[in-house]
C-alpha cells in the first residue's frame, strides 16, 4: 500500500481523508490494516482534538468577555463611582465563573 500525503497537512482529520482514499483505491485494506483497537485510538485522538479546541474556544471567548465587561466596568465607575465596588464584584463574578468552567467545573449551579 503506498499512501499520498500531498494535500492540507493542518487538517486535524487527515486521517479521516487517508483512510477513505485508501479504501476507495483498494477494497479491504483498511479493514486488514486497521484492528478494531486501532480504529478506537484514532476516534479516541479525534475526540480529545475536538475537546481541546472546545477548551480552547472557551477559553478565548472568557478572556475577551472579560476584557470587554473590565472595559466598561471603568467606564461605569467613571461615570458613577459610588457604584465601582458592586461593577468590580459583577466583573469578578463572571471573571471567576468562568475560570471554573475553564477548569473542568461547569461554573453555572452556584
Amino acid at each position: 500500500l503506498q499512501m499520498n500525503f500531498t494535500g492540507n497537512h493542518t487538517d486535524p482529520f487527515a486521517l479521516d481523508t487517508l483512510a477513505v482514499g485508501a479504501a476507495s483505491s483498494k477494497p479491504g485494506v483498511i479493514a486488514r490494516l486497521m484492528s478494531r483497537s486501532t480504529t478506537a485510538i484514532v476516534q479516541n485522538a479525534m475526540l480529545e482534538a475536538t475537546v481541546d479546541r472546545c477548551q480552547a474556544q472557551l477559553t478565548k471567548t472568557a478572556l475577551e468577555h472579560t476584557g470587554a465587561l473590565s472595559a466598561m466596568e471603568a467606564q461605569l465607575s467613571a461615570a458613577t463611582p459610588q457604584a465601582t465596588g458592586r461593577y468590580r464584584a459583577i466583573v469578578d463574578a463572571y471573571a471567576m465563573k468562568s475560570i471554573q468552567r475553564i477548569l473542568g467545573g461547569d461554573g453555572y449551579g452556584g
